[in-house]
């Protein structure tokens, strides 16, 4: 009840904001929200970089008390007014919606990349009041950009604690306000067409499903890997400015954004640069109708806006980066991929692949890639009714429709939009084409790993970009019945091949049951084991999943499993045992396995630190291995609590010594 209160009370604060906002600067109400949890987010950010986390988060709060005084205070009950618009309550009733909703049905987290680093960084950052970067835990990587873990803080910072369903809630809400802005600036008469559109952005991260097998929870809503969450914000830059007249007070609101873009995964970086592309060229293109923006007239205001965007993006990038280089041992100036021995920044990584697409020393592995993701955007499934090309030709449609209902301006500001975004999506896709050959391990690179994820955030914000100017045309009627079909579209694509069982509102709790039963092994392993063990899992037949498992709810540090890194510095992709120790007859039944010899595995142990035994699944051979080491009987089957092991060396050589531990 409390977290409830604590996030009822963040939008509380967002709401005040929000509300100084339109205020000052006349802004509608529905695109305040995404720029004040940027904002909040960089700021806060900002102060955790400094050692001084919490400070900054009190202070948003604090701050948000002052705006709710002065926009009282000045304009009194028609303050409160300023927040009555279709977009603000739609953001308003969606995140009470998500508070409510998850409050109730509690969720877990379920994904490896959950435990990775996005849910173990909100973990880290709630628990302990800093940055994930200085953080105790047991994340592979701490190296990612910073606004969705900081942003979950923002919602959990009253209450002590870290409360997982409340950060799906966080990720969702902001989600919410990035939407809410495609729908901002409405007419009364455009109300009807608004809400109708803002209900097909309610459902569009549906739309975009892909791949869930029968009998697997949606990971739609339900979900801390960002991609939703830069799409939207995508749209959000797009949409401050579509739905307002271009002002120098609309285009910081856009830089805002942007800046937060970059710092919410590597590809906003990409994302933020389209986004501040296509509104340049909007406003190269409206000739005498162009505002004197920066204080410039003609071209010099589009330039400055473009110049500003990209200085903001790199800076945030390479600031992030430079931070993570002084706090950790990670590099992100490096992009080599897996087993590359050639060092590639992102600038060499482009001037190589730039040749290769120029024909200028291609090899047979660049046309290999190209020639698969040509097909891909036809045949690889990225939503409900297909391919990208699906997507594209809806985006076009509704650019037509935008197109066709317009004035002579908008004519032209769609034109411009079509063209510029048309290209935008031949950049990202070679982009793309880059990193999948020259950062991601070639096995991956050659699949196309996780290509519908990939490329969810530009087709979202693409389509929501669209959306937003049909919005913007000139015929009321027309628009509400063009809002209307795109509604019917990606809600009848919804109920016809979504996944209406097990998704965020009608997951079946058994889902998490192999969750639940390690969070209840590691009370067991917490009870017993100190912070500075190091433990090492034996999980027979798991392909990892257990281990991600354990390294989010051990308290203790988690040694990494035998074979190889798996995330070190030296090497991050050498194949392990999946905490399987395996023999050579068994060998292959994991997709990472090597053979466990047994002087390599006491050496491994020996090498890695680890304190402790932990065994949590085992076997036969298991006990086999491990026997001329143990001082007292292994197990050889399953238990129902974990068996724990003292790892002790006398004269060189590993002894096992049996802990003392109480079930739970």
């Amino acid at each position: 009840m409390l977290t409830v209160l604590a996030m009822l009370l963040t939008l509380c604060a967002v709401a005040c904001w929000s509300m100084l906002l339109a205020q000052r600067t006349g802004c509608d109400a529905g695109t305040a929200p995404v720029v004040v949890l940027c904002g909040g987010a960089l700021a806060v950010t900002a102060a955790g970089m400094l050692g001084a986390l919490a400070l900054g988060a009190a202070a948003v709060y604090l701050g948000a008390a002052v705006c709710a005084v002065l926009a009282l205070r000045r304009e009194g009950k028609a303050a409160l007014c300023r927040l009555y618009s279709p977009a603000f309550l739609f953001f308003l009733a969606g995140a009470v919606f998500f508070i409510v909703l998850f409050a109730v049905r509690r969720p877990m987290l379920y994904q490896w990349d959950e435990f990775t680093f996005w849910g173990s960084a909100a973990r880290a950052v709630c628990v302990h009041n800093e940055l994930y970067t200085t953080a105790p835990s047991n994340m592979i990587t701490r190296a990612y950009p910073p606004v969705l873990p900081v942003t979950v803080y923002l919602f959990q910072w009253i209450v002590p604690g870290f409360s997982e369903w409340a950060a799906y809630a966080a990720y969702d809400i902001f989600a919410l306000a990035g939407m809410a802005a495609v729908a901002a600036g409405l007419s009364r008469r455009r109300w009807p067409a608004g809400v109708l559109t803002l209900a097909s952005c309610a459902l569009l991260p549906l739309f975009f499903e892909v791949g869930a097998s029968t009998g697997a929870a949606s990971s739609v809503y339900l979900n801390l890997q960002s991609d939703l969450q830069l799409g939207c914000l995508f749209a959000a830059a797009l949409g401050i400015y579509f739905t307002a007249k271009p002002s120098t007070g609309s285009l910081a609101r856009v830089l805002v954004v942007i800046l937060a873009l970059s710092m919410t995964k590597d590809m906003g970086f990409a994302l933020g640069l389209i986004a501040a592309g296509l509104i340049f060229l909007d406003l190269l293109f409206q000739g005498k109708a162009r505002p004197r923006l920066f204080g410039c007239g003609s071209v010099g205001g589009p330039a400055i806006f473009f110049g500003l965007s990209a200085i903001v993006s790199v800076a945030g990038w390479a600031g992030w980066s430079a931070y993570v280089g002084l706090v950790t041992w990670e590099n992100r100036f490096d992009l080599a991929g897996a087993g590359d021995t050639q060092r590639l920044t992102p600038l060499s990584m482009l001037g190589v692949g730039l040749r290769e697409l120029l024909g200028i020393g291609r090899t047979q592995e660049f046309s290999d890639l190209a020639a698969s993701m040509n097909r891909a955007f036809f045949s690889r499934p990225v939503c409900l009714l297909g391919g990208g090309a699906v997507v594209a030709v809806l985006v076009l449609a509704l650019l037509a429709a935008a197109f066709a209902l317009g004035d002579r301006a908008h004519r032209r500001r769609v034109a411009v939009f079509a063209v510029g975004s048309l290209a935008a999506f031949a950049a990202y896709w070679v982009f793309h084409l880059f990193l999948y050959l020259y950062v991601f391990d070639p096995s991956e690179g050659l699949v196309l790993k996780d290509y519908a994820r990939y490329f969810l955030p530009f087709y979202l914000g693409w389509l929501l970009g669209a959306a937003a100017l049909l919005l913007g045309a000139g015929k009321d009627r027309a628009v509400g019945f063009a809002a209307a079909a795109l509604l019917a579209v990606v809600g009848g694509s919804v109920l016809w091949r979504g996944q209406t069982v097990n998704n965020f509102a009608t997951y079946s709790n058994t889902f998490y049951g192999e969750r639940l039963e390690v969070q209840s092994r590691a009370e067991t392993v917490n009870a017993v084991t100190a912070p500075d063990d190091v433990i090492y899992p034996v999980c027979q037949g798991s392909d990892g999943t257990r281990w991600y498992y354990y390294s989010y709810e051990l308290e203790a540090s988690l040694a990494r499993m035998y074979g190889g890194g798996s995330g070190t510095e030296q090497d991050p992709f050498l194949p392990t045992t999946a905490c399987t120790l395996t023999d050579a007859a068994s060998l292959g039944a994991q997709q990472y396995e090597v053979v466990t010899e047994q002087q390599d595995l006491a050496a491994y142990l020996k090498e890695c630190g680890a304190t402790v035994l932990l065994l949590d699944v085992t076997d036969e051979y298991v006990a086999q291995l491990l026997e001329p080491y143990a001082a007292a009987p292994l197990p050889d089957l399953t238990l129902d609590v974990p068996s724990l092991w003292r790892i002790e060396w006398q004269d060189g050589e590993m002894r096992l010594r049996p802990l003392e531990q109480e079930a739970p």
